[in-house]
């Protein structure tokens, strides 16, 4: 629920999505295919890859979404490099922290402009309560 309200806040048809493609199944989902419908575009790159980050971008990309570490793979991204090419491109970045919780990461300190915090895959871990 929690990425659901941040992508209906930022997006709209035509715009584009850049997006790790080891992220929480749940989560690919819904970017990679509820989004759609809606006629928001998503590129899905290796996590670990900046390079891959930067290629994917477009003129009407408007986000770039992290989840570091994932779930349930536990794949790292370089959040200041991606903070970097976010801001290199006048987009924003996104991170989903909560597999590590504030307690252990604060992606805004390495540049993250949105954190997400979901209490509905940090309790539950599989999206089934909403919190």
């Amino acid at each position: 629920s929690a990425i659901l309200l941040m992508c209906l806040a930022l997006l709209k048809a035509g715009d584009h999505v850049v997006c790790s493609q080891s992220m929480f199944g749940s989560t690919i989902k819904l970017i990679g295919g509820e989004l759609s419908r809606f006629g928001v575009e998503t590129t899905f790159v290796p996590q670990t890859d900046a390079a891959a980050w930067k290629a994917a971008l477009r003129p009407e990309t408007r986000l770039m979404f992290a989840e570091t570490p994932t779930n349930p793979l536990t794949d790292l991204c370089d959040i200041a490099a991606l903070s970097a090419i976010a801001r290199e491109a006048g987009v924003l970045l996104a991170v989903d922290n909560c597999f590590a919780s504030p307690a252990l990461q604060q992606p805004a300190k390495w540049g993250a402009d949105l954190v997400i915090h979901s209490g509905t895959k940090f309790l539950d871990g599989q999206g089934r309560v909403m919190a």
